[in-house]
């Protein structure tokens, strides 16, 4: 089926006290990453697997600050769990 978030299951919401232009690139290349929009110091990372910690420990060596870290599976796969994990 088609994926919502534009290719990726997961979509993974970051606030950071600063993002770079180097801090982007280096996410870019990390494995299951399929596309990053950024808004002023937010970022979402679109991808086909949970990366957080690999998100998290990128930041970090960039010496950047994270306030949040959210992650959404792809909307109809939540409704597709939730509905078999009910039965």
């Amino acid at each position: 089926g088609r994926n919502l978030f534009g290719g990726g299951k997961y979509r993974i919401e970051l606030e950071l006290e600063k993002v770079t232009d180097g801090l982007i690139e280096k996410l870019k290349k990390l494995d299951k990453v399929v596309n990053i929009n950024k808004v002023d110091n937010q970022l979402q990372v679109i991808c086909d697997k949970d990366i957080r910690q690999d998100i998290s420990r990128l930041i970090a060596a960039e010496d950047i600050l994270m306030t949040r870290m959210d992650m959404k599976q792809d909307a109809l796969e939540e409704i597709y769990l939730k509905y078999f994990k009910e039965e």
